[in-house]
């Protein structure tokens, strides 16, 4: 939106939809994951290396599965699982 002015981008980021329909504001985003846009294909899933997870990540030594479990608030090994794949395999 070059050139809208200052109002049009606040209006803009405040709204922002997603694609299942959500819209929420870019206050309420923590981190961003690119994503193949035509989304991942079931064989891409099943060959990710799940053992990447375990690599030390973060700056306090924290897993990528762990960074990940975080990110996305998971409340079962199953969520954790399913995440950590999807964001080896993007």
């Amino acid at each position: 939106m070059y050139g809208a002015g200052a109002k049009k981008l606040q209006e803009m980021l405040s709204r922002i939809e997603l694609s299942n329909g959500d819209t929420v504001n870019i206050s309420d985003i923590w981190v961003i994951n690119p994503m193949p846009a035509n989304g991942l294909r079931e064989g891409d899933l099943v060959a990710v290396d799940m053992t990447q997870g375990d690599v030390v990540a973060g700056p306090n030594g924290e897993t990528l599965r762990k960074m990940v479990s975080e990110t996305y608030h998971c409340s079962t090994a199953e969520e954790e699982d399913k995440y950590l794949r999807r964001f080896l395999a993007s």
